[in-house]
């Protein structure tokens, strides 16, 4: 069972923090904050890692190299590159080398590589020899959390420096896949178009404060809010100015506005600097997942009308194929932020578009048909009200003449 961050005892501590005029929108900040169990995440982001891996070696008809994403600084660090020397692949360092001893983010995936069922593949540590003589069809890259993308391309763009990878890749015979556990709007949007990615695949949507589906009015008072009561502004956005609201339990990153990490003196922490308080994840248990607000979304993409009857579609389902409409209605290019708006996995977002595609509501290019507008206007109508009357009370049953 969801947990929302404003009903502990931390949330409701932190929330103090601030003036009784900014507690709304902090308290609605606090709610859109993602806390996910590594434990849990971890069974996740295998099953998919399976999936992804099982329709590689299908579609892709050859063998894949799987192995974890290395963060630039490591990847330089290891192979005691100069500052002006770009990695490449085989050349000056060696793919997943070190790994295991890793005990951060790139430890825990390289482990979860290591422990997957993936019958066939050909494993993080190897060469350009072996990846030529078993004639390789896939890469696929893991990782946990994606917030930029910047490390997820830069590692790719290590491995494609290569020339020997380059050139198959140039003649189509190898492909580049990624597949994380979370990935935010803005990465998910940059690695769909990197030169170096062929495919993405994640379990969840990272959210950050900029892609919020929230009206802009909101999104610049919660950004005002950070800035404000942040103790250093340097850094008050998080790291390169993220604002990420995506975290696991275990370790917060660096990347979520500075409010929500930073302790002193008349301060009252959600996190202790990079950990999660003891208290905290037992009261969290599991996860810590925003609720999509269909209303607010709504009214962030202009659909006021919509908005005010969003309420009356009993079933959730409802709820959500007419407010992954409205967005489409705004913005066709928009089936990419569908899990992001609407708190969804990638597979259920995929599911969402599918059937929108199939009810014929939507084209193949993400535009609302006449169709689709049907029902966006037939959401919009008010519920119809009936005025009780009291009529007296009769001496005998009353029976109906008719059914009519």
């Amino acid at each position: 069972m969801s947990v929302k961050l404003s009903s502990t005892g931390r949330g409701l501590s932190w929330l103090e923090n601030f003036p009784d005029e900014s507690r709304a929108i902090a308290t609605q900040l606090l709610d859109a904050f993602m806390l996910v169990s590594w434990s849990d995440a971890r069974i996740e982001l295998r099953r998919r890692l399976e999936f992804v891996y099982n329709s590689a070696v299908s579609q892709r008809k050859g063998p894949a190299w799987v192995l974890p994403v290395m963060a630039d600084e490591d990847t330089r660090a290891m192979a005691d590159l100069d500052r002006g020397i770009d990695p490449v692949a085989f050349e000056n360092f060696l793919p997943a080398s070190g790994i295991s001893s890793t005990p951060g983010s790139e430890g825990a995936v390289g482990n979860l590589v290591r422990d997957s069922v993936l019958r066939g593949a050909i494993g993080p540590k190897t060469d350009i020899e072996e990846l030529r003589s078993k004639k390789v069809r896939t890469v696929i890259l893991v990782t946990d959390l994606v917030e930029s993308g910047s490390q997820v391309e830069d590692f790719a763009a290590s491995l494609l420096r290569n020339t020997t990878l380059r050139s198959w890749k140039s003649g189509r015979w190898i492909q580049t896949w990624v597949v994380a556990y979370a990935v935010s709007q803005a990465a998910q949007e940059k690695l769909e178009s990197s030169p170096f990615i062929d495919k993405l695949f994640f379990v969840a949507s990272a959210p950050a404060i900029e892609s919020l589906p929230w009206p802009r009015s909101s999104i610049t008072q919660a950004q005002l809010l950070c800035m404000e009561h942040a103790r250093r502004k340097v850094g008050a956005m998080g790291y390169k100015g993220h604002g990420g609201l995506f975290a696991f339990q275990e370790r917060p990153p660096n990347t979520s506005p500075a409010v929500f990490r930073q302790t002193g003196k008349d301060w009252s922490p959600l996190f202790e600097g990079r950990r999660t308080p003891d208290d905290l994840q037992q009261e969290l248990r599991n996860v810590s997942k925003p609720e999509t607000n269909h209303a607010l979304t709504l009214t962030a993409v202009y659909q006021r009308r919509l908005s005010a009857n969003i309420e009356r579609q009993f079933r959730a389902d409802n709820q959500v194929l007419l407010t992954a409409l409205a967005l489409l209605l705004r913005d066709p290019t928009a089936p990419g932020k569908i899990a992001s708006a609407l708190s969804l996995s990638q597979t259920a977002a995929e599911a969402v578009i599918a059937f929108l595609h199939r009810m014929g509501w939507v084209t193949d290019d993400g535009f609302v048909t006449e169709a689709g507008r049907a029902e966006l206007r037939a959401g919009k109508r008010a519920i119809r009200r009936v005025g009780r009357k009291n009529y007296p009370e009769p001496d005998a049953p009353y029976y109906p003449s008719s059914l009519r």
